[in-house]
């Protein structure tokens, strides 16, 4: 996973030219050595067998081949040790599928690399941090092949916008890894150091080398100087590059490798739907959308002078007899939306996918909240859910109403809004409104507020934002829980989390739903009236904070890593020590140490339990 990284770079270490990338941005498979275990392995035309699982003990005393790899390796009893694990039990099907998804890649990414001057065997970096998948996402949202965070790729030429994520793109991306790596592999000298940079960051690998007087990675790695993930990921690195230089030596030469792939760009007008052009050229939408993954709307972007598409040899004449025809068939990539009474461009951009600015710059409109009613252009497409990005809170005055010829409606005020604006556009009078809602009407209306409606039957509810009640935390106005409400609203934990209805069953308990929904017991307390205990009656329905980020797409959904959340709690086992448990949970020793009070001679028991940091 690409990890950005900003560095001080000082004069007295290996100074390096004004313009050098990577003395601002780097990226890694992550900084503590997680490699990329979310990813599946690619479908095999051979799979191992049990017997494969076995087939290297007669080949596991003898010393694999090194000669003409450009990589300078060691084979210490680390290295040695990740090719064990390559090699044999699950990790050899592991590998296997990575190898045979390389098949895809591997003519293109080995030219390239080459051609910047690099060793052929770099494209093993390749398979340690994607196992060469373009859908692969890490948990910091690095993306791609070769794991771009989006900062450090743009520095390397790689665009990203509402159109396009060319992280994704193997051909590109490729080539920006091969200029990154060439960077540092100048400024550090060797390439162990050049691969822990990438895994790390420049700025972790300088220090050490300050500190201790030498750049001699293994040197480093005894003295325990470099990040422990940065040593994992370069050892690694380079135990797949040996197992890839002796394949009949550990008899992965049966593995069939997948298709090359070899599609030819040729230029067609934007705005175009993939799922057209594929019609009109004979094949498949999907088999068109994988030679093309940095697109990211299933559209052609509407870029000056067309978009080059990927298109497979075969498909090439046909495409461009038809080039003609799919410009007079365009299909429309915007469509009019009208803005509703109380909502801000970013509600809109949150609805339709897209960010803020690209929003602005799409309609040619002042950064100014737009009025209600004004008529701007958004993507064409579904828009998600009327979900709010944060959650709402609705101060109940535990007075109830009863009108029959009203409708219950709830307004979020997300603008500076007058409750006199407010009643004038909802057509009710301000004194009702104050009174629905518990409010002085004197005093000015704040935002995070939800306001209680009772509108007549006939009002276009489609006019103004309105909130969904099952994304509602009702609390009594000015207690305890309020407060304890509004204040986890208020916390960057309540960013990007909309509301899922839980139904309790029998044993369950607190811990046993956060541990389900991966989200903290105190967020589901917020959200449930900030009470500090929440009754657990079978058949009750609990609301829960769930994560709206974005997910890893195709095969990386499979296995994405789980994501272990703060403060989550483990039972002690035998056999395990502090570290083993750090480890475990991709925490700090000392974290994990200061969180639990344990000082360095402390130990811990059987049946203990221990809380992550």
């Amino acid at each position: 996973m690409a990890l950005l990284t900003l560095t001080i770079i000082l004069a007295q270490f290996a100074p390096l030219s004004g313009d050098d990338p990577s003395q601002r941005f780097c990226m890694g498979a992550c900084s503590e050595g997680q490699g990329f275990s979310h990813l599946a392995p690619a479908d095999l035309t051979t799979r191992p067998t049990p017997h494969d699982s076995v087939a290297v003990a007669s080949t596991k005393n003898v010393r694999p081949n090194l000669k003409n790899l450009r990589v300078d390796i060691v084979l210490n009893e680390t290295v040695l040790g990740h090719i064990r694990k390559f090699t044999q039990g699950r990790g050899r099907y592991t590998f296997a599928g990575w190898y045979a998804r390389m098949g895809r890649y591997e003519v293109m990414m080995r030219s390239i690399l080459e051609g910047h001057g690099l060793p052929p065997e770099i494209i093993y970096i390749c398979m340690i941090e994607s196992g060469f998948s373009p859908d692969a996402v890490s948990r910091a949202g690095a993306v791609g092949p070769w794991q771009f965070m989006p900062d450090a790729g743009r520095v390397y030429g790689l665009r990203h916008d509402d159109w396009v994520d060319e992280r994704r793109d193997p051909v590109k991306a490729t080539h920006a890894a091969a200029k990154l790596l060439k960077d540092l592999h100048r400024r550090f000298g060797t390439w162990p150091l050049a691969f822990a940079a990438y895994n790390a960051g420049p700025g972790a690998i300088i220090g050490p080398i300050r500190r201790n007087g030498t750049n001699d990675f293994w040197r480093l790695v005894e003295l325990g100087a470099i990040p422990r993930g940065a040593a994992w990921y370069a050892s690694r690195a380079m135990a797949a590059m040996v197992v890839g230089h002796n394949i009949e030596l550990y008899e992965f030469d049966k593995v069939r490798k997948s298709a090359t792939i070899d599609p030819v760009r040729v230029d067609v007008p934007g705005g175009i739907d993939l799922a057209a052009i594929a019609k009109k050229i004979g094949m498949k939408h999907r088999q068109l959308s994988d030679l093309n993954p940095e697109l990211r709307r299933g559209f052609t972007p509407t870029y000056p002078g067309g978009y080059a598409l990927n298109v497979p040899r075969s498909k090439v004449k046909r495409l461009m007899d038809k080039v003609v025809e799919l410009e007079k068939r365009k299909t429309r990539v915007y469509q009019p939306y009208t803005v509703r009474f109380g909502e801000r461009l970013s509600d809109i951009a949150y609805r339709f996918q897209i960010t803020r600015s690209t929003l602005v710059a799409l309609n040619n409109i002042s950064t100014q909240e737009p009025s209600a009613g004004l008529e701007i252009m958004v993507p064409r497409r579904a828009p998600r859910a009327d979900r709010m990005p944060k959650l709402s809170v609705l101060q109940d005055p535990k007075l109830k109403f009863n009108y029959p010829s009203r409708q219950l409606a709830y307004f979020p005020v997300r603008r500076h809004l007058s409750l006199v604006e407010i009643a004038a556009f909802f057509d009710v009078s301000t004194g009702m409104l104050a009174m629905w809602n518990g409010l002085d009407p004197n005093l000015p209306v704040q935002r995070g507020m939800v306001l209680r409606l009772y509108l007549k039957k006939g009002f276009d509810r489609s006019r103004a934002l309105l909130v969904n009640p099952s994304s509602l935390t009702k609390v009594e106005a000015g207690s305890p829980g309020a407060q304890a409400t509004l204040r986890f609203l208020r916390s960057s934990r309540s960013k990007n989390r909309t509301i899922k209805l839980h139904t309790i069953k029998r044993g369950d308990n607190l811990r046993k739903i956060a541990r389900k929904y991966k989200v903290d017991r105190d967020a589901i307390r917020a959200v449930n009236g900030g009470k500090k205990r929440i009754r657990m009656v079978v058949g009750k329905t609990i609301r829960i904070p769930v994560s709206d980020a974005s997910r890893p797409r195709g095969k990386a959904a499979k296995r994405r890593p789980k994501v272990e959340i703060r403060g989550k709690r483990y039972t002690v086992k035998k056999g395990d020590t502090l570290s083993k448990i750090a480890r475990k949970f991709g925490v700090k020793l000392k974290a994990l140490r200061k969180k639990n009070r344990i000082d360095k001679r402390g130990r811990i028991r059987v049946g203990q339990d221990l809380v992550m940091p």
